[in-house]
Protein backbone atom coordinates (compact mmCIF):
# COMPACT_ATOMS: atom_id res chain seq x y z
CA UNK A 1 0.00 0.00 0.00
CA UNK A 2 1.44 3.51 -1.15
CA UNK A 3 2.01 6.01 1.69
CA UNK A 4 0.53 9.14 1.59
CA UNK A 5 1.92 12.68 2.88
CA UNK A 6 -0.65 14.78 3.95
CA UNK A 7 0.48 18.59 4.39
CA UNK A 8 -1.87 21.05 6.88
CA UNK A 9 0.20 24.19 6.15
CA UNK A 10 2.40 25.34 3.71
CA UNK A 11 5.47 27.86 5.35
CA UNK A 12 6.65 30.40 2.72
CA UNK A 13 9.36 32.99 2.97
CA UNK A 14 9.57 35.07 -0.06
CA UNK A 15 12.76 37.62 -0.49
CA UNK A 16 14.37 39.81 -2.64
CA UNK A 17 17.89 38.88 -2.67
CA UNK A 18 19.62 40.74 -4.97
CA UNK A 19 21.95 38.37 -7.03
CA UNK A 20 23.37 37.55 -3.46
CA UNK A 21 24.35 33.72 -4.29
CA UNK A 22 26.01 33.06 -0.61
CA UNK A 23 23.06 34.31 0.65
CA UNK A 24 20.88 31.82 -1.24
CA UNK A 25 22.57 29.20 0.10
CA UNK A 26 22.56 30.26 3.32
CA UNK A 27 18.97 30.49 3.46
CA UNK A 28 18.50 27.14 1.62
CA UNK A 29 20.49 25.46 4.17
CA UNK A 30 18.81 27.33 7.48
CA UNK A 31 15.54 27.17 6.19
CA UNK A 32 15.23 23.84 5.09
CA UNK A 33 13.34 22.75 8.31
CA UNK A 34 11.41 25.70 8.54
CA UNK A 35 9.95 26.50 5.32
CA UNK A 36 8.16 24.74 2.33
CA UNK A 37 8.32 27.29 -0.40
CA UNK A 38 10.87 30.04 -1.30
CA UNK A 39 10.16 32.62 -3.23
CA UNK A 40 13.04 34.44 -4.18
CA UNK A 41 13.05 37.47 -6.63
CA UNK A 42 16.35 38.97 -8.02
CA UNK A 43 17.73 35.70 -7.92
CA UNK A 44 21.88 34.84 -8.64
CA UNK A 45 22.73 33.25 -11.96
CA UNK A 46 26.02 32.47 -11.42
CA UNK A 47 29.06 30.76 -13.67
CA UNK A 48 29.06 27.05 -11.40
CA UNK A 49 31.81 25.08 -13.63
CA UNK A 50 32.83 24.01 -17.55
CA UNK A 51 31.61 20.74 -18.97
CA UNK A 52 32.81 19.12 -21.54
CA UNK A 53 32.58 20.17 -25.16
CA UNK A 54 32.80 18.95 -28.63
CA UNK A 55 33.28 22.89 -30.07
CA UNK A 56 35.16 24.53 -27.10
CA UNK A 57 38.56 22.98 -26.05
CA UNK A 58 38.00 24.77 -22.46
CA UNK A 59 34.64 23.16 -22.28
CA UNK A 60 31.19 25.15 -21.98
CA UNK A 61 30.44 27.50 -19.37
CA UNK A 62 27.77 25.96 -16.89
CA UNK A 63 25.22 28.72 -15.23
CA UNK A 64 22.84 28.60 -13.02
CA UNK A 65 21.19 29.14 -9.18
CA UNK A 66 22.45 27.70 -5.85
CA UNK A 67 20.93 24.09 -5.31
CA UNK A 68 20.69 22.27 -2.31
CA UNK A 69 19.89 18.06 -1.94
CA UNK A 70 16.38 19.30 0.30
CA UNK A 71 15.49 21.61 -2.39
CA UNK A 72 13.68 21.13 -5.26
CA UNK A 73 14.41 24.48 -7.77
CA UNK A 74 11.87 25.97 -10.62
CA UNK A 75 12.87 28.63 -12.70
CA UNK A 76 12.25 29.28 -16.26
CA UNK A 77 14.66 28.83 -18.48
CA UNK A 78 16.49 31.70 -20.03
CA UNK A 79 16.49 32.24 -23.60
CA UNK A 80 19.50 33.99 -24.38
CA UNK A 81 22.53 35.40 -21.65
CA UNK A 82 20.44 38.79 -21.29
CA UNK A 83 17.63 36.92 -20.59
CA UNK A 84 18.36 35.34 -16.83
CA UNK A 85 15.69 34.70 -14.19
CA UNK A 86 14.08 37.27 -12.37
CA UNK A 87 12.00 34.94 -9.92
CA UNK A 88 13.06 31.38 -9.02
CA UNK A 89 11.03 29.22 -6.42
CA UNK A 90 12.36 26.63 -4.08
CA UNK A 91 10.28 23.36 -3.16
CA UNK A 92 11.31 21.35 -0.35
CA UNK A 93 11.42 18.07 -1.08
CA UNK A 94 9.20 17.43 1.43
CA UNK A 95 6.42 18.24 -1.12
CA UNK A 96 7.73 16.03 -3.72
CA UNK A 97 4.94 14.01 -3.18
CA UNK A 98 2.65 17.41 -4.13
CA UNK A 99 4.00 17.05 -7.52
CA UNK A 100 5.00 20.35 -7.85
CA UNK A 101 4.22 21.52 -11.41
CA UNK A 102 5.66 25.07 -13.11
CA UNK A 103 2.63 26.52 -14.82
CA UNK A 104 4.06 28.50 -17.93
CA UNK A 105 0.94 27.96 -19.07
CA UNK A 106 -1.24 30.12 -17.03
CA UNK A 107 2.17 32.88 -17.15
CA UNK A 108 4.98 32.29 -19.78
CA UNK A 109 6.52 35.68 -18.19
CA UNK A 110 10.43 36.36 -16.95
CA UNK A 111 8.91 38.21 -13.69
CA UNK A 112 5.98 35.86 -12.95
CA UNK A 113 5.94 32.10 -11.49
CA UNK A 114 3.41 29.95 -11.33
CA UNK A 115 3.42 26.83 -9.21
CA UNK A 116 0.77 24.48 -8.47
CA UNK A 117 1.26 21.73 -5.68
CA UNK A 118 -1.45 19.17 -6.13
CA UNK A 119 -3.56 18.81 -2.39
CA UNK A 120 -6.05 16.22 -0.82
CA UNK A 121 -8.18 14.98 -3.78
CA UNK A 122 -6.31 16.43 -6.50
CA UNK A 123 -7.08 19.45 -5.88
CA UNK A 124 -4.55 22.08 -7.44
CA UNK A 125 -3.34 24.55 -5.26
CA UNK A 126 -1.87 27.86 -6.99
CA UNK A 127 1.10 30.27 -5.52
CA UNK A 128 2.25 33.36 -7.97
CA UNK A 129 6.01 34.54 -7.11
CA UNK A 130 6.47 38.24 -8.71
CA UNK A 131 9.09 40.38 -9.40
CA UNK A 132 7.78 43.70 -10.78
CA UNK A 133 10.96 46.28 -12.22
CA UNK A 134 10.54 49.71 -12.41
CA UNK A 135 8.54 50.02 -15.08
CA UNK A 136 5.86 47.61 -13.45
CA UNK A 137 5.99 45.05 -16.07
CA UNK A 138 4.53 42.35 -13.91
CA UNK A 139 1.82 43.84 -12.12
CA UNK A 140 1.03 45.19 -15.59
CA UNK A 141 0.88 41.46 -17.03
CA UNK A 142 -1.20 40.78 -13.66
CA UNK A 143 -4.09 43.74 -14.34
CA UNK A 144 -4.19 42.61 -18.03
CA UNK A 145 -4.20 38.93 -17.22
CA UNK A 146 -6.26 38.78 -13.83
CA UNK A 147 -9.31 36.87 -15.50
CA UNK A 148 -7.44 33.84 -16.81
CA UNK A 149 -5.32 33.03 -13.51
CA UNK A 150 -7.09 30.10 -11.10
CA UNK A 151 -7.79 30.96 -7.43
CA UNK A 152 -4.36 31.37 -5.34
CA UNK A 153 -3.41 29.98 -2.31
CA UNK A 154 -0.34 32.69 -2.23
CA UNK A 155 0.86 35.70 -4.68
CA UNK A 156 4.10 37.20 -2.90
CA UNK A 157 7.06 38.94 -4.26
CA UNK A 158 8.83 42.59 -4.85
CA UNK A 159 6.46 44.29 -6.22
CA UNK A 160 8.59 47.57 -5.73
CA UNK A 161 5.27 49.45 -5.75
CA UNK A 162 6.17 52.12 -3.36
CA UNK A 163 3.90 54.57 -1.30
CA UNK A 164 3.36 57.10 1.66
CA UNK A 165 0.32 54.78 2.61
CA UNK A 166 2.04 51.97 3.65
CA UNK A 167 5.68 53.33 3.51
CA UNK A 168 7.39 56.43 5.35
CA UNK A 169 6.13 59.79 4.65
CA UNK A 170 9.01 60.48 2.74
CA UNK A 171 8.71 57.69 0.58
CA UNK A 172 8.28 58.26 -2.99
CA UNK A 173 5.21 56.65 -4.04
CA UNK A 174 5.14 54.95 -7.65
CA UNK A 175 2.68 55.69 -10.91
CA UNK A 176 1.49 52.30 -10.03
CA UNK A 177 0.54 52.66 -6.93
CA UNK A 178 -1.08 55.86 -7.46
CA UNK A 179 -3.16 54.08 -10.04
CA UNK A 180 -4.29 51.03 -7.98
Amino acid sequence: MPSTTTISRISILSQNVNRNYELVSNILEERKSSFDLLLIQEPPWNFIRRTVSATNPEGEAVVGPPIHPDWMVIFRRPKGEDDRPRVMTYVNKRLAAMRPAFRTDLADHRDILVLTLWGEDNTPLHYINVYSDQNSTAINWLCDNVERLPQLQCMAGDFNCHSSVWGTPDTKATIMSQRH
